[in-house]
């Protein structure tokens, strides 16, 4: 029912969203001699917060394929490792072999990322995730249930 209530909302901003977009679009045009006033940059910001604040953002891809570790590019795996209604653990782990090519001989400690429930992905991440060349790095994914903003793709 809340996905239901949520996308309703989201189409009955559609025209609100139309309005904000051609009204910023307008008042930031270099061919619009108001632009460049105190007034008109203001109508142009309004315009801007409004539409981005109606638009529907896509969850980026976790794009870690690979890390670098002493120079040497290392393959990772994704792989969720748990799942329940409220959270997928997600376990970037690399490859040991390519590790031991790469002159590390055992793999560091686990790092373990949990991912703020504050409405945004936890692919926002993905920088935090790949920061850790050696070791698995588990990172928390709310699902749909939590965060209505983080729900499963089939890309990852």
């Amino acid at each position: 029912m809340l996905y239901a209530l949520h996308e309703s909302a989201y189409r009955t901003a559609a025209p609100l969203r139309l309005a904000a977009e051609l009204a910023r679009d307008f008042w930031s045009s270099p061919f619009n001699p108001a632009s460049a006033s105190e007034f008109g940059r203001r109508l142009s910001a309004s315009a801007e917060v409004t539409a981005n604040l109606t638009r529907r953002y896509l969850r980026p891809a976790w794009g870690i394929d690979e890390v670098s570790v002493g120079g040497v590019l290392v393959p990772v795996r994704r792989e969720t490792v748990w799942r329940s209604p409220w959270v997928r653990l997600r376990r970037f782990s690399r490859d040991p072999a390519a590790l031991a090519a790469a002159g590390v001989s055992a793999e560091a400690p686990a790092v373990l990322i949990i991912a703020p429930l504050s409405g945004h992905f936890a692919t926002l991440l993905r920088a935090t995730t790949s920061m850790s060349p050696t070791g698995p790095t588990l990172v928390t994914c709310p699902s749909s249930r939590a965060v209505s903003t983080c729900m499963t793709t089939s890309t990852n």
